[in-house]
């Protein structure tokens, strides 16, 4: 019976252990999706073509999926970046299209903290 819940005990672990370990990656996963939006602001505000380079390479689908996450960081940049790119008067017919607008006011409706 000592052994078997020695074995239990063990197997929970390891179970803890690769949880641990996904929660790891997940975090750096986040990490790295914070730091390509901001990288993604940083460019829309740079220059015009920056602005339609993300756009005709499909970042406007991108950000309306980043959107739906609830880390604040990640949606506060996703928001800014939409309003850099709404700028450019060919990026509004994407933004329009890809259901751009109902995912922020869901974003703004969920609330987010911007401190």
């Amino acid at each position: 019976m000592a052994l078997e819940s020695s074995s239990s005990v063990l197997r929970h672990a390891e179970q803890l252990e690769g949880e641990s370990s996904e929660v790891r990656h997940l975090l750096l996963k986040i990490d790295e999706q914070r730091a390509a939006v901001k990288k993604i602001r940083m460019l829309s505000k740079e220059s015009p073509e920056n602005r339609i380079s993300i756009s005709n390479s499909g970042g406007i689908p991108l950000l309306v999926h980043l959107l739906s996450y609830r880390d604040s960081r990640i949606q506060e940049h996703a928001i800014t970046d939409f309003l850099k790119l709404y700028i450019d008067e060919s990026n509004k017919k994407f933004i329009s299209r890809e259901e751009s607008i109902p995912a922020i006011i869901e974003a703004f409706a969920r609330g987010i903290d911007w401190s």
